[in-house]
């Protein structure tokens, strides 16, 4: 009798377990692996299947690059890194291109 208790005990605590770690993993935390590919392939998805574009690019502190993809409706930003993998940073939707305003900057 006591073996059977053990066991059903033994039972409810990996089952609990469990469900504590699958809560854990939301769908939200899953959404924050990148998708990673070469970037010649991201690249002809941003442009032929969302329409975007490069618009910026720069130098990453890690000597990637980071570039900015956008649209009349959605943005991309991904980095590419020294050995040739490209990951997407973040995408969303409505990007709106803001004017260059000339002599704004840090006060003297």
């Amino acid at each position: 009798m006591r073996r059977l208790f053990y066991d059903l005990f033994i039972v409810a605590a990996v089952l609990s377990a469990l469900v504590f770690f699958l809560v854990l993993i939301s769908p939200a935390q899953a959404q924050q692996t990148p998708l990673c590919d070469e970037r010649a392939e991201i690249v002809a998805v941003l442009t032929d299947e969302y329409g975007e574009v490069p618009v910026a690019m720069g130098i990453a502190n890690n000597r990637g690059v980071i570039e900015i993809f956008t649209s009349d409706e959605s943005w991309t930003i991904m980095l590419t890194m020294p050995n040739g993998t490209t990951c997407l940073v973040a995408a969303g939707g409505v990007w709106e291109t803001l004017p260059t305003v000339k002599g704004l900057g840090p006060p003297a």
